[in-house]
Protein backbone atom coordinates (compact mmCIF):
# COMPACT_ATOMS: atom_id res chain seq x y z
CA UNK A 1 0.00 0.00 0.00
CA UNK A 2 1.51 3.30 -1.11
CA UNK A 3 -0.05 6.11 0.90
CA UNK A 4 0.88 9.73 1.37
CA UNK A 5 -0.42 12.80 3.17
CA UNK A 6 -1.06 15.65 0.71
CA UNK A 7 -2.02 19.32 0.79
CA UNK A 8 -4.70 21.03 -1.25
CA UNK A 9 -2.30 21.89 -4.07
CA UNK A 10 -1.93 18.17 -4.79
CA UNK A 11 -5.64 17.39 -5.09
CA UNK A 12 -8.36 18.14 -7.60
CA UNK A 13 -11.70 19.59 -6.43
CA UNK A 14 -13.51 16.74 -8.21
CA UNK A 15 -11.58 14.20 -6.12
CA UNK A 16 -12.43 16.00 -2.89
CA UNK A 17 -16.09 16.14 -3.85
CA UNK A 18 -16.09 12.42 -4.76
CA UNK A 19 -14.74 11.51 -1.31
CA UNK A 20 -17.20 13.93 0.34
CA UNK A 21 -20.17 12.17 -1.29
CA UNK A 22 -18.76 8.69 -0.58
CA UNK A 23 -18.20 9.60 3.06
CA UNK A 24 -21.36 11.57 3.82
CA UNK A 25 -23.90 10.62 1.16
CA UNK A 26 -25.89 13.00 -1.01
CA UNK A 27 -27.99 14.46 1.82
CA UNK A 28 -25.14 15.56 4.11
CA UNK A 29 -22.41 16.32 1.58
CA UNK A 30 -21.10 19.83 1.05
CA UNK A 31 -21.50 21.16 -2.47
CA UNK A 32 -18.52 21.70 -4.75
CA UNK A 33 -18.92 25.46 -4.33
CA UNK A 34 -18.87 25.13 -0.52
CA UNK A 35 -15.76 22.96 -0.66
CA UNK A 36 -14.09 25.47 -2.97
CA UNK A 37 -15.03 28.35 -0.65
CA UNK A 38 -13.56 26.46 2.33
CA UNK A 39 -10.33 25.83 0.46
CA UNK A 40 -10.09 29.46 -0.62
CA UNK A 41 -10.72 30.62 2.95
CA UNK A 42 -8.20 28.37 4.68
CA UNK A 43 -6.21 26.11 2.37
CA UNK A 44 -3.71 25.26 5.10
CA UNK A 45 -6.55 23.57 7.00
CA UNK A 46 -6.86 20.90 4.30
CA UNK A 47 -5.12 17.55 4.65
CA UNK A 48 -5.70 14.68 2.24
CA UNK A 49 -4.52 11.10 2.15
CA UNK A 50 -3.86 9.25 -1.08
CA UNK A 51 -3.49 5.54 -1.65
CA UNK A 52 -1.83 4.58 -4.93
CA UNK A 53 -2.31 8.20 -6.15
CA UNK A 54 -6.07 8.13 -5.45
CA UNK A 55 -7.53 10.47 -2.84
CA UNK A 56 -9.24 8.20 -0.28
CA UNK A 57 -9.82 10.67 2.54
CA UNK A 58 -9.58 14.27 3.59
CA UNK A 59 -9.92 16.47 6.60
CA UNK A 60 -10.62 20.19 6.75
CA UNK A 61 -10.27 22.61 9.62
CA UNK A 62 -10.63 26.36 10.06
CA UNK A 63 -8.81 28.57 12.53
CA UNK A 64 -11.14 30.35 14.91
CA UNK A 65 -11.26 31.52 18.50
CA UNK A 66 -13.23 28.88 20.37
CA UNK A 67 -13.38 31.03 23.50
CA UNK A 68 -15.27 33.74 21.60
CA UNK A 69 -17.33 31.60 19.24
CA UNK A 70 -18.51 28.53 21.26
CA UNK A 71 -20.69 27.06 18.50
CA UNK A 72 -23.91 25.31 19.55
CA UNK A 73 -24.69 23.59 16.23
CA UNK A 74 -22.66 22.03 13.44
CA UNK A 75 -23.82 24.79 11.10
CA UNK A 76 -22.42 27.47 13.44
CA UNK A 77 -19.13 25.61 13.80
CA UNK A 78 -18.62 25.44 10.04
CA UNK A 79 -19.45 29.10 9.36
CA UNK A 80 -16.52 30.45 7.34
CA UNK A 81 -17.21 33.97 8.62
CA UNK A 82 -15.77 32.75 11.93
CA UNK A 83 -12.38 32.10 10.34
CA UNK A 84 -9.62 33.96 12.20
CA UNK A 85 -6.27 33.42 10.44
CA UNK A 86 -4.35 34.59 13.53
CA UNK A 87 -6.04 32.27 16.03
CA UNK A 88 -4.07 29.57 17.82
CA UNK A 89 -7.18 27.36 17.79
CA UNK A 90 -8.62 25.27 14.98
CA UNK A 91 -11.94 23.54 14.48
CA UNK A 92 -12.19 20.40 12.33
CA UNK A 93 -15.26 20.81 10.15
CA UNK A 94 -15.01 17.65 8.08
CA UNK A 95 -13.35 14.27 8.22
CA UNK A 96 -14.22 12.01 5.33
CA UNK A 97 -12.83 8.65 4.28
CA UNK A 98 -14.32 6.79 1.34
CA UNK A 99 -16.32 3.76 2.40
CA UNK A 100 -13.97 1.23 0.81
CA UNK A 101 -11.04 2.58 2.84
CA UNK A 102 -12.56 2.88 6.31
CA UNK A 103 -11.05 0.95 9.19
CA UNK A 104 -7.60 0.96 7.60
CA UNK A 105 -5.99 3.80 9.58
CA UNK A 106 -6.62 6.63 7.13
CA UNK A 107 -8.63 8.69 9.63
CA UNK A 108 -5.75 8.53 12.11
CA UNK A 109 -3.28 9.52 9.39
CA UNK A 110 -5.46 12.52 8.53
CA UNK A 111 -5.61 13.66 12.15
CA UNK A 112 -1.86 13.26 12.54
CA UNK A 113 -1.27 15.20 9.33
CA UNK A 114 -3.47 18.08 10.49
CA UNK A 115 -1.90 18.11 13.94
CA UNK A 116 1.57 18.36 12.41
CA UNK A 117 0.46 21.20 10.14
CA UNK A 118 -1.29 22.90 13.07
CA UNK A 119 1.93 22.96 15.07
CA UNK A 120 3.80 24.39 12.07
CA UNK A 121 1.37 27.33 11.77
CA UNK A 122 1.10 28.08 15.49
CA UNK A 123 -2.17 26.34 16.36
CA UNK A 124 -2.14 25.04 19.94
CA UNK A 125 -5.63 23.55 20.31
CA UNK A 126 -7.80 21.60 17.92
CA UNK A 127 -11.55 21.23 18.52
CA UNK A 128 -14.10 19.06 16.79
CA UNK A 129 -17.76 18.32 17.13
CA UNK A 130 -18.97 14.80 16.59
CA UNK A 131 -22.12 12.77 16.74
CA UNK A 132 -22.58 11.13 20.10
CA UNK A 133 -22.01 7.55 18.98
CA UNK A 134 -19.74 4.91 20.52
CA UNK A 135 -17.74 4.24 17.35
CA UNK A 136 -16.53 7.74 16.74
CA UNK A 137 -16.01 8.36 20.46
CA UNK A 138 -13.53 5.49 20.62
CA UNK A 139 -11.79 6.67 17.44
CA UNK A 140 -11.22 10.24 18.61
CA UNK A 141 -10.28 9.25 22.16
CA UNK A 142 -7.72 6.78 20.79
CA UNK A 143 -6.21 9.73 18.93
CA UNK A 144 -5.89 11.84 22.09
CA UNK A 145 -9.04 13.96 21.89
CA UNK A 146 -10.94 14.60 25.13
CA UNK A 147 -14.60 15.40 25.63
CA UNK A 148 -15.24 19.04 26.51
CA UNK A 149 -19.04 18.98 26.63
CA UNK A 150 -22.21 17.36 25.30
CA UNK A 151 -24.37 19.55 23.08
CA UNK A 152 -28.10 19.11 22.52
CA UNK A 153 -29.25 19.52 18.92
CA UNK A 154 -25.77 19.41 17.38
CA UNK A 155 -26.94 17.31 14.42
CA UNK A 156 -30.30 16.90 12.79
CA UNK A 157 -31.92 13.85 14.34
CA UNK A 158 -31.19 10.92 12.08
CA UNK A 159 -31.43 7.92 14.36
CA UNK A 160 -27.67 7.50 14.87
CA UNK A 161 -27.26 10.07 17.63
CA UNK A 162 -30.72 11.54 18.18
CA UNK A 163 -29.27 14.99 17.57
CA UNK A 164 -26.72 14.68 20.37
CA UNK A 165 -23.28 16.06 19.78
CA UNK A 166 -20.02 16.13 21.69
CA UNK A 167 -17.36 18.83 21.53
CA UNK A 168 -13.85 17.40 21.83
CA UNK A 169 -10.43 19.02 22.11
CA UNK A 170 -6.77 18.14 21.81
CA UNK A 171 -3.74 20.25 22.72
CA UNK A 172 -1.13 20.07 19.99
Amino acid sequence: MSEEIVSVEDVDLEDIYRVEVEAWGDDLSASKSTIKERLNTHAEGFVGVKNENELVGYLYGIRYDHDEVDPRTWEEATDLDLHDPESDQMYITTVGVSEDHRGQGYGTKLLQGLEERAREIGVQEIYLGRRDTKGNKKFYESNGYEEVEKIEGWWPEDGSSEGQGVMMKKDV
